[in-house]
């Protein structure tokens, strides 16, 4: 069983979750991988895309929400 990262802990465990598919360049889903794959080699976890999303979405929550207010 691996350890859960940092960023595991500090997230909402009964937060609702959903699985989605999205369509980037690949260089740029290198990217996540590569960035996944070392956070994990640091931390001792598993490497997760979906976790370095949530992490660049959390932040930058604030000026997302604020566009949207402003198109709303």
């Amino acid at each position: 069983m691996s350890k859960p990262g940092p960023d595991t802990k500090a997230r909402d465990d009964s937060a609702e979750m959903q699985t989605t598919a999205i369509h980037i360049r690949k260089e740029d889903w290198n990217l996540l991988r590569s960035v996944a794959f070392h956070r994990a080699q640091a931390t001792g976890g598993r490497a997760s895309v979906s976790e370095v999303v949530r992490a660049l979405i959390e932040a930058r929550r604030s000026e997302l929400e604020k566009e949207v207010k402003s198109r709303s």
